[in-house]
Parts: structure tokens; sequence; C-alpha cells
């Protein structure tokens, strides 16, 4: 029980520093308002490029898409923003790091917090999309079991850009940034990884982002699929040994660049920011 209480109060101090900057209702005004700005940018795109055939099934492909990379972008930028908030503006890293239980755990339950609230953002906008947008998509026992799933490969790729700011607090940001808009490029997020070249096509394709963006996207019914490597029947399977995999992976990265983090004194390190 211990465990699971250090856990809600990971989580509720993630709910408190994201919120504290306004009154309750005009923070989740914010939540609803914020991911309009990516998914109307996305939009213009498609409009510019195919004309406003919002009936195209290729259009659904695409919102699909944006939305739901929501969860990965704001899952890792949570875990991030939360080591950078405890060293650069609370210098509590140190005393977060020495406390009973794992700072791997108390990263657990603060990402939970954001986790959460792109679950909100999500659900406004499949509502969105479906209202306004008439994009046809249903429900199923498939699309929960993927989220479920995809629960561990948000928090991995949190911790694995976590491992960037422990080891480089200077420039962590400017990485994350990079990667994750190199992931956004090969994960099918907005087109066919099978489009990409060689051999970034075949990074792509075995990339757990592009089988989870796929797998979410046939259980939701749409069956335009980024890549055709994988009978759809086996997308499951492929994602979640992929994923556990990549699971164990940055877990055991954390835990070592938070050793040698320790050893050269990059706790305490701040960027004067």
């Amino acid at each position: 029980m211990a465990i699971i209480r250090f856990l809600l109060s990971s989580f509720l101090l993630a709910l408190k520093v994201e919120s504290n900057w306004t009154r309750p209702f005009w923070f989740f005004f914010y939540q609803t308002i914020k991911p309009f700005s990516t998914v109307i940018l996305v939009i213009f795109m498609y409009k510019a490029v195919l004309g406003f055939d919002l009936k195209n099934p290729f259009f659904s492909f695409i919102y699909l898409g944006t939305v739901f990379w929501t969860f990965v972008q704001n899952s890792t930028f949570g875990i991030s923003w939360s080591i950078l908030s405890d060293r650069e503006f609370y210098e509590t890293l140190k005393y977060m790091i020495i406390l009973p239980y794992s700072y791997t755990f108390n990263l657990f339950g603060r990402f939970f917090a954001y986790l959460v609230l792109s679950l909100f953002s999500v659900t406004v906008l499949l509502v969105t999309g479906k209202i306004l947008f008439s994009i046809k998509f249903s429900l199923s026992v498939l699309f929960v079991i993927y989220l479920i799933f995809s629960i561990p490969l948000f928090f991995s790729t949190g911790l694995l850009f976590g491992s960037l700011l422990l080891l480089y607090p200077r420039y962590a940001f400017f990485l994350q940034e990079f990667f994750t808009s190199t992931l956004f490029l090969i994960s099918g997020v907005v087109f066919p990884v099978k489009v990409l070249p060689f051999p970034l096509n075949l990074i792509a394709t075995y990339s757990p982002f592009t089988l989870w963006l796929d797998g979410i996207r046939k259980s939701l019914g749409i069956n335009i699929l980024s890549q055709d490597t994988f009978d759809p029947n086996k997308l499951l399977i492929n994602f979640i040994i992929i994923s556990f995999l990549f699971f164990i992976l940055s877990i055991k990265i954390f835990n070592l660049t938070e050793k040698i983090a320790r050893k050269k004194g990059k706790i305490e390190e701040t960027t004067g920011g």
C-alpha cells in the first residue's frame, strides 16, 4: 500500500505543478484548446496537398495519427519537464533521488498525470473529428488493449529522453526536440512509412510507434495502414514484444545514466535558465 500512496502522491504532485498557474476551469479550457493547434495545422497541410476532400480515407489516416501522437508528445515531455523542474526550478532533484523509493517510481506516478491529461485532449479531438469532419470510427476491445499496452511504450520513451536530461542538462531539451521530431517523421503519423528511403523505411517498419499507430487505426476500423509488412492480425503480438523489449532497455539505460550522473555531479548541475 505504501508504494501505491507514493505513486498517488507523485501523480497529484504532477497535476498541481502542471495546473498551478490558473484556476481549474481555465486549466481544462486550455487543455481542450491546446491540441487543436497541431490538428488545424495538419488539416491545412492536407488541404494544400490533396484539397479539402474530407471524405477521402487518407484524411482519417492523417487526422487519427496526429490526434494519437498527442500521447507520445505529452508523456515524453512530461517526464523530461519533471526532471528539469526538479533540478532547475525547485532544486529538489537530489532529494527526490535519495527517497526510499526509486526515482523511476516517482517519475512513473507523475507520468500518469500527463497521460490522463493527454487522454482528455485525445477524447476531445476524437469527438470533434466525428462531429465536424465526419470521421467514421468505432471503438472496440482491441482499441482498449492497444491503449493499455501503449503505457509502457510511452513511459519508456519519456525515460530515454529523461536520461539525456540527466547527462546533458544544458542541451538535452534541444536533443529531445530533435528526436521527437524524427520519431514523428518515421512513425507513420501523417504518411505511410513505406515511402521513406532505405534504411529509414526499415527502421520505421519495426518501430513500436509505427506498429502502435497502425494497431490503433486498425482497431478503430481504419483500414489504411502506414506499412504492409506485417499481417494485421499479428500487429498486436509484434507491438507487445517490441514494446516490452523497448521498456526493458529504457529502464536499464535510465538506471545506468542515473548512476553516471551521480558520479559526475550532474544531479545538482543547473543551466541557470
